[in-house]
């Protein structure tokens, strides 16, 4: 009895569960777009992700998108793009503009660096413009249009985009394929690939019925205003400045990866709430943190010396440590983990292009309150490395 029971709840389960399918399947189809929705296994595990509980990490992914949706899907449409591609931002990152990603990706968009600089993004040390959602994303319309024109197919392309041509031939090679069958290349890529444009799938029905699995737009935007950065400075300074927690102004000024604005021959502008532009522009040079050195009643200037006598030497306020060069290692990696510019690191070390050698030993100069903190960059681990160059 209890065995034709749990025979008869079983079959039940499957009816129910195929009745869903069904459903998905039907609602991917009503959605227009020039990308084939299939729905099938690979499809299903990655919607479920989206609608088996209310996520909190899709839930302000939703948000954030929102907040972005009209300028992508104008942008798309400039590049004559599929408008479904744009939830690309959603299926490659959830929308994180900060976080790292596999091969050092970086931005909404997962972009390269190799395909970033190629398209006049700025990357340096204290900057990159990956993170900017709007610059990320044009250029991948401009990498996503070059695939397509080589592929005639939006899949393929996006299976390239995220890993190489040369993974997908190889796939395809494996697979035996004389007739471009997607699906039949997909299920030999690497395990990091052939979820990608499942994904994509995913994220457009979630972008389409997220109300029906218990989300809802919501978002909280900031209105701002673009101030010009004249000096370098700190999040942390600017915001005790202005009375803003740092990390708003790091939320609303992704591009700058360690909180720090630098002064270099661009000058930068950051994106600060409406509210607090009118102070920032009455601190004038006191917002940078500087004070100027004022004369006592006595004329004795507040360092201590008197007025037209030598000022005492000023202390030694950075110390000179030795970084020996490891095999993966890069200037621009270097120069991330000990918080200084690329240009200082070679200016230390008499270096005009970018090689180093293994072993290589090089200066770098660091303030000495730190200098315990950056003794340990000798004994990092690469993945140590360059979890430390991302970090905010």
């Amino acid at each position: 009895m209890q065995t034709k029971l749990g025979i008869l709840i079983l079959f039940c389960l499957l009816a129910a569960s195929q009745e869903v399918n069904a459903q998905i399947a039907e609602k991917l189809q009503g959605i227009d777009s020039e990308l084939p929705l299939v729905f099938n296994d690979l499809v299903n595990n990655e919607i479920n992700n989206y609608t088996r509980a209310v996520s909190f990490t899709h839930q302000k992914s939703l948000n954030e998108f929102s907040l972005y949706d009209s300028a992508l899907q104008a942008l798309f449409a400039k590049y004559y793009l599929p408008l479904e591609l744009r939830y690309a931002s959603l299926s490659l990152t959830d929308f994180d503009d900060t976080r790292g990603y596999y091969q050092g990706r970086e931005g909404v968009f997962k972009l390269t660096y190799r395909v970033a600089k190629k398209h006049g993004i700025n990357i340096t040390n204290f900057v990159d413009e990956r993170r900017d959602v709007l610059k990320s994303a044009e250029v991948f319309c401009k990498e996503i249009s070059r695939i397509y024109e080589k592929t005639n197919d939006w899949r393929s392309a996006m299976v390239i985009y995220s890993s190489s041509d040369v993974e997908w031939q190889r796939a395809r090679i494996s697979s035996n394929d004389s007739v471009g069958d997607f699906w039949k290349i997909n299920n030999f890529l690497d395990s990091k690939y052939h979820t990608v444009y499942p994904k994509l799938v995913a994220a457009i029905y979630f972008a389409n019925y997220y109300a029906e699995h218990g989300y809802e737009i919501n978002p909280a935007p900031i209105s701002t205003q673009s101030v010009s950065i004249e000096r370098t400075v700190t999040f942390d300074t600017l915001g005790k400045k202005l009375g803003l927690d740092k990390k708003v102004l790091a939320s609303l000024n992704p591009n700058f990866k360690k909180g720090v604005i630098p002064k270099t021959a661009v000058t930068y502008t950051i994106e600060i709430p409406n509210n607090k532009v009118g102070l920032f522009y009455e601190l004038g040079d006191s917002v940078y943190g500087m004070s100027p050195k004022p004369l006592s009643e006595v004329g004795v200037n507040l360092d201590g010396a008197k007025v037209g006598e030598p000022k005492p030497a000023p202390k030694k306020t950075r110390a000179t440590l030795i970084y020996r060069v490891k095999s993966g290692d890069a200037l621009l990696l270097i120069a991330d983990i000990y918080d200084v510019t690329l240009s200082s690191l070679k200016m230390w070390n008499g270096i005009r292009g970018s090689r180093i050698n293994v072993n290589q030993r090089l200066y770098v100069k660091v303030p000495i309150s730190k200098k315990a903190y950056y003794l340990r960059m000798n004994r990092m681990t690469m993945a140590q490395k360059r979890a430390q160059a991302r970090r905010d």
